[in-house]
């Protein structure tokens, strides 16, 4: 074959440090515009971003010279960064250490969508946890729940 082609289509999921609910409703949107600014950085798409106050969504394809952990690490600790520029904490803002990661295929993509805008709506009464070990076990994960917490 003289050509490669790709769509490596992801969706992340990471929270804040302790699961902080630091990201205010009104900065969430110069965060996630923020975000996907680094993703194009990286030569990938930011298809969309979203969240809540603990912890963010990423629906992103990114070329395939990019390990996941490696975008990750940009992406954290770029908005890391410029966040803590932006902001005023009592301590440094921090993205905790892990994340998730899982592979879309292209016809999950409206769903994929549908569940990120909703977000605020889909945790009343729903915790990050909740939603992170649904995510796992829809996406046949193995996990100790004890890393969890």
């Amino acid at each position: 074959m003289a050509q490669t082609w790709t769509k490596l289509l992801y969706h992340v999921v990471f929270s804040t440090k302790d699961r902080r609910g630091l990201i205010a409703p009104a900065f969430q949107p110069n965060l996630h515009a923020y975000m996907g600014g680094i993703i194009r950085r990286m030569k990938g798409t930011a298809l969309l971003v979203g969240g809540v106050t603990d912890h963010v969504h990423v629906f992103t394809s990114i070329p395939p010279t990019i390990a996941v952990s490696d975008f990750m690490r940009e992406l954290k600790a770029g908005s890391s960064k410029w966040i803590n520029e932006q902001s005023r904490f009592a301590v440094p803002f921090e993205w905790q250490r892990g994340y998730a990661a899982f592979t879309v295929a292209p016809s999950g993509r409206e769903a994929l969508e549908r569940y990120i805008l909703n977000q605020p709506e889909h945790h009343n009464g729903r915790s990050f946890i909740d939603e992170l070990q649904a995510l796992l076990d829809e996406h046949g994960v193995t996990y100790d729940p004890k890393y969890l917490e």
